[in-house]
């Protein structure tokens, strides 16, 4: 009986014991269990290689029996954390883990030989490697991009490679493979042995600023130094060629010095360096390649705009095999911009895949009126609809071949749409360039890729809609459009273009070097024509030069487009109402202008330049002074007329001009202006125009009665003025000096003039009121924002206004290659929802309105008053929580371009101390939008395409879908229990019964 009872006790223990470890089974870490297992269909295998994986897990086993991983295997997979390879692996291909930016740990085996190019480019999180003694090849730009990576250590019995200083080279030391990204070394110094630099060789080392090169290196190579934080290099004597984009991307790069050896320059060598002087001696190759190549805002705004700088591909190279182009994605696109074949229907173009700001875009050309293929009863632009509406997309796969498909949902393509196809077909096997971005490449499987555009946008022409498109050499601008975007025609084959009236705005480089341009007309409703519009076009080029009697090129609404006369007492005629962009750049024989009383605004740059412009006259109705328009004119005395309302940023930079005495800007209103800022000064590798409208003046002279100067361009929080605020106290007269009260100071640190000229009299200041006011700056300066040490990335500062996302602490933005501090303002916003809602309704109409959480995302500069809309060459990370509505759905996070059109954003998702998180590489800033779907994504009006958000996985079972193997486990050992305990009860009846 006692033996009986002992069992039951061991019984029960057995039985808790299992329940507990049920218990402990629900609360394993997902990311432990999931270490465990990967299912075998997971793997997609070709004998021994393993073609792909498609499983979800964040540690992945590789199989034993694999002996290579192909081209891409991995790539782009960010859910992935660690990985254990094969032990008997020998080839790592292509591509095979490129992209996978939380890859953090990989067991490479001893028995590995081989790693393919661009291998491991991009783990951004991946820190340390270590090599065994077989490695014998290792690919070009293999650990390109790994930004955490600071060494690579190298088995000691390895006879090919070796690791020295921050940098793989080969053995002996005589090849540079590989510059560590996550070196923290600011100076490179290459030993004297090396006599070859590999491509990629210095891509993403960010942090690098200076290079000493060996006597020994005759070419820098394509994509050899391209992509890093270089900000001078001295080459060597030994060098003889630069090749293709070998410093692109090298947006601090401010001086290279070339020596006369060099007798080859290729023209994208410095593409992307917007600050670049060269050094060369006269005669030279580097001094003709300097003469030739275009430099500027137009050409550093063109290539940030259409090269798809700031995407998250652009941050690490992938081979051209696969990227599904025949072109490097790291270049985002060709350098043509253009990418892939137009797609023709009937007499013309009704599609175009082309790069806008980092993504690949099928830009549809709904401009005739009908767009082919789908159902729906309106477009985007209203427009009559064949068969479908304007709705209707093209895809494309460039790497299939098979030209550009039409992803239909049921209807039936026109003839004229079918035949399209063939001719695309045609065209692409015909050396069209291909695309550079998997956005466009992978678009034919109505599955991934971006959104389609349009090139009629409500209003509007589309920015970049028919960039380069150089078979374009006539084109009817549609009634009712207002404005044409920028750089959308810039570099065609247009010969002739007739604006209609009712356009209003011409955007910035809208038909930019269309060299073929002969004929323009520009009806009296534009009221606007941004810089560069017209610049390098025959048109232009030809009334230059031309011998044409009026030296003023008046056009639309009193605008004047150019000026080229050479008189240095300018008159500029009455009737005039804005003086356009740059019209008298850099006129350095003008000495005085005489302003109209009609005119109303001067331009962007409109004096920039005219050194010797001393007098300014006239203009009594002036109500906009735009940015640098009067930049490095050393005017004696600025008036401001009190008609001004806005003063741009360096409207009045006098800074470098040789006068040492102290300037004064006179306001004759009784109230102040504002500050005001154009589209350049809005992009963040401009941040030399975002500066004091008055620099080099350190007097403002107004009315006494002002007293308020917080939102006008005194306000010391803006970009405006730094100096001394003051009235008149007495009048100068004849040689009598006059006496200026000061009202208030801004000149913080900075010594102030000991006096002033102010139309040819002298002023001095009253010495208690300067005292006072000099005390009262003191005591309300500021300490200056932080910025981090080495000016690596921009410190940016978190504002929130949501009730979505009530803890700003849950937010975190990292920018790359900014200098300075910035604000990332989120506020919840119906605006931003309402255009991003209005976007996807012109795909899927009104019935399949999603749950949509719009955002208003904002990055301003350190004064908080100057948006930064774009980031060029840079980016923007963000981590964001998931809203609590949406969370566990499928999510979609998407913004608009400039014109209203939809993009959707890629990010990786994950979830940290259980609440769940979005995190996306921002390289603009628009409305952001946050929705889910549930079932069947709705199809696109037109048959068109949509792009999943995450890497495409397959149907196979998965240990991240359905249900996770703890839960197996805990099911599993709560049944034991129960059986424990059952086993226990039948016993103790038996007993009863037998006594």
């Amino acid at each position: 009986m006692q033996e009986k009872k002992t069992g039951q006790k061991y019984r029960k223990l057995i039985g808790t014991l299992l329940l507990i470890g049920a218990l402990l089974a629900t609360q394993i870490p997902v990311s432990d269990v999931e270490a465990t297992a990967s299912s075998p269909s997971d793997f997609r295998m070709n004998g021994s290689t393993l073609v792909g994986y498609t499983g979800t897990a964040t540690t992945v086993s590789v199989p034993d029996s694999v002996k290579t991983i192909a081209a891409g295997a991995f790539s782009g997979d960010t859910d992935l954390y660690t990985v254990h390879l094969s032990k008997n692996l020998e080839r790592i291909e292509n591509d095979a883990f490129a992209g996978c930016s939380m890859l953090t740990v990989v067991d490479i085996p001893d028995t590995l030989q081989e790693i393919g190019d661009f291998a491991f480019s991009g783990c951004t999180s991946l820190a340390d490697v270590q090599l065994g003694e077989k490695v014998n090849r290792i690919g070009d730009g293999a650990f390109a991009g790994c930004d955490s990576l600071q060494e690579i250590t190298i088995h000691e019995d390895n006879t090919s490679y070796t690791s020295y200083g921050g940098a793989l080279y080969n053995h002996d030391k005589t090849r540079l493979i590989q510059v560590y990204a996550g070196s923290q070394y600011t100076k490179y110094t290459m030993p004297e042995k090396v006599s070859e630099i590999r491509p990629y060789a210095f891509w993403g080392c960010d942090r690098l600023r200076f290079a000493s090169l060996s006597a020994w290196i005759k070419e820098i190579p394509a994509y050899g130094m391209s992509n890093c934080g270089l900000e001078e290099i001295k080459l060597p004597y030994s060098l003889n060629t630069i090749g293709m984009k070998a410093f692109a991307d090298c947006t601090r790069l401010k001086e290279a010095e070339i020596p006369p050896t060099v007798h080859s320059i290729h023209e994208t060598a410095f593409d992307g360096c917007p600050n670049l002087v060269i050094v060369s001696e006269p005669g030279s190759v580097a001094r003709k390649f300097d003469d030739g190549r275009e430099k500027g805002t137009a050409a550093a705004a063109e290539y940030e705009d259409t090269q798809g700088a700031g995407s998250a591909d652009s941050r690490y190279p992938v081979s051209a095999e696969n990227s599904g182009s025949g072109t490097d994605r790291n270049t985002a696109g060709p350098a043509s911009g253009v990418t892939g074949a137009a797609v023709a229907g009937g007499n013309r173009t009704i599609g175009q895949a082309s790069v806008v700001g980092g993504q690949a875009f099928v830009f549809i050309d709904n401009a005739g009126g009908s767009v082919y293929g789908g159902t729906g009863s309106r477009g985007a632009a209203g427009a009559g609809v064949e068969g479908g509406s304007t709705g209707g997309s093209v895809a494309g796969s460039a790497s299939s071949g098979s030209g550009l498909q039409f992803p239909d949902q049921g209807a039936a393509l026109t003839d004229e749409a079918q035949a399209a196809e063939g001719e695309a077909a045609a065209a692409d096997a015909g050396g069209a360039e291909p695309s550079g971005e998997a956005g466009f490449a992978d678009a034919a499987d109505g599955e991934k890729g971006g959104f389609p555009k349009y090139t009629i946008a409500g209003d509007r022409v589309a920015a970049q809609a028919y960039y380069k498109d150089r078979e374009l050499t006539s084109y009817e601008i549609p009634s009712g459009i207002r404005r044409i975007g920028d750089f959308s025609f810039a570099r065609s084959g247009l010969t002739s273009i007739d604006i209609p009236e009712g356009v209003e705005e011409i955007g910035y480089g809208a038909f930019y070097h269309c060299d073929d341009l002969e004929q323009v007309i520009i009806p009296s409703t534009v009221t606007s024509v941004e810089p560069s519009a017209f610049e390098h076009t025959k048109w232009m080029d030809n009334w230059l030069s031309g011998g044409s009697a009026n030296d003023y090129l008046i056009v639309g609404d009193g605008i004047l487009l150019a000026y080229k006369g050479g008189d240095s007492r300018i008159s500029v005629p009455e009737g005039i109402r804005q003086i356009g962009p740059g019209v008298f750049r850099d006129h350095k024989g003008i000495t005085s202008v005489s302003l109209p009383n009609t005119l109303e605004v001067i331009g962007e740059d409109a004096f920039a330049g005219c050194t010797n412009l001393t007098t300014v006259s006239g203009g009594v109705a002036v109500q906009k002074i735009r940015d640098r328009a009067f930049e490095g004119c050393p005017i004696s005395t600025v008036r401001i007329p009190a008609t001004v309302t806005s003063i741009g940023l360096r409207a009045y930079d006098a800074a470098d001009s040789a006068n040492n005495t102290g300037r004064a800007v006179v306001f004759m209103g009784s109230s102040l202006p504002g500050v005001g800022y154009e589209k350049t000064a809005t992009r963040l590798s401009n941040e030399e125009f975002r500066d004091l409208s008055f620099q080099g003046v350190q007097v403002a002279v107004i009315s006494d009665a002002i007293q308020e100067y917080e939102g006008t361009v005194l306000d010391e929080e803006l970009y405006g003025f730094r100096g001394l605020i003051c009235s008149v106290l007495k009048e100068a007269s004849g040689t009598q000096e006059g006496l200026l009260k000061v009202k208030a100071s801004t000149l913080g640190t900075l010594p102030e003039p000991a006096s002033v000229t102010i139309y040819g009299g002298v002023y001095r200041f009253d010495a208690q009121s300067l005292a006072d006011a000099r005390r009262a700056d003191a005591e309300g300066t500021e300490e200056a924002p932080n910025t981090d040490a080495d000016g690596e990335a921009a410190a940016v500062k978190i504002l929130s206004n949501s009730s979505v996302i009530s803890d700003s602490s849950d937010l975190s933005a990292y920018l790359q290659e900014g200098g300075g501090s910035y604000y990332l303002v989120l506020r919840d916003s119906s605006e931003a929802g309402q255009s991003i809602l209005n976007a996807y309704r012109t795909l899927y109409g009104e019935e399949h309105d999603p749950v949509l959480y719009g955002f208003d995302i904002t990055l301003y500069d350190e004064t908080r008053s100057i948006p930064i809309t774009r980031l060029g060459n840079s980016s923007m990370r963000i981590k964001m929580p998931v809203p609590k509505d949406l969370a566990g759905g499928k999510v979609h996070l998407v913004c608009t371009d400039e014109d209203g059109q939809l993009e959707e954003v890629e990010y990786r998702s994950y979830t940290l101390d259980g609440v769940p998180y979005l995190e996306w590489t921002a390289g603009h800033f628009s409305p952001y939008g946050i929705y889910s779907y549930e079932g069947s994504r709705p199809s696109v009006q037109g048959g068109g395409i949509l792009t999943a958000l995450s890497r495409q996985k397959d149907a196979s079972p998965d240990t991240g879908d359905l249900i996770h193997p703890k839960w197996y486990l805990a099911v599993g050992l709560f049944a034991a229990s129960m059986a424990v305990f059952l086993s226990g009860r039948k016993n103790t009846i038996k007993i009863k019964s037998g006594t």
